[in-house]
């Protein structure tokens, strides 16, 4: 059936490093398989992070967070543009690609790169997620738009540095004024 909630706690448990927590992840995916729709994990250590996406089957896709970054991750898939030339930033299952277009949820003729989250996830395009756009407007002090169709940046720069208050009032928080 494959990997599901076990995955997090075989990372926990052996990874020494984010980076190798990642390798890890995508390792115990190819091999066994995902059992659940869909998940991004958050993998972490004090130096970076990472966000893993793993879809039902035996693909992924992992993009490192920026240092000077806050990523708002809501529970669909934010991964978009990937750059798999890029080993420092970015990883996936050597398939991840091909598979899209052979399911028919990428086309490489149309001349776009390829976008991760508008392939994998069930529902495409559209408006982005209003808890994202809500926590990204906390986390930077400004409005954001929700323009249909419009891709937001993977991540923002923070008006302060970010505490562990500033991370409760943003998971507190009901939508009130920015």
């Amino acid at each position: 059936g494959g990997i599901g909630y076990m995955l997090r706690r075989l990372v926990a448990e052996r990874a020494r490093s984010a980076r190798e927590g990642v390798e890890l992840a995508g390792a115990l995916v190819e091999r066994f398989g995902y059992a659940a729709s869909g998940r991004t994990y958050v993998i972490a250590d004090p130096r970076e992070a990472w966000l893993f996406a793993a879809v039902r089957g035996r693909r992924w896709v992992a993009r490192r967070v920026p240092d000077d970054r806050v990523v708002v991750l809501p529970n669909v898939h934010i991964i978009g543009r990937i750059d798999l030339a890029d080993a420092e930033n970015f990883r996936a299952s050597p398939d991840l690609i091909d598979y899209a277009v052979c399911r028919g949820w990428f086309d490489p003729s149309q001349g776009k790169p390829f976008n991760f989250r508008e392939a994998y996830s069930a529902v495409r395009g559209g408006s982005p997620d209003p808890r994202r756009l809500r926590g990204r407007e906390l986390v930077t002090g400004r409005r954001e738009s929700a323009s249909f169709g419009r891709e937001l940046s993977f991540g923002v720069r923070p008006k302060e540095k970010m505490t562990v208050a500033s991370v409760a009032a943003v998971l507190r928080d009901t939508g009130g004024p920015v």
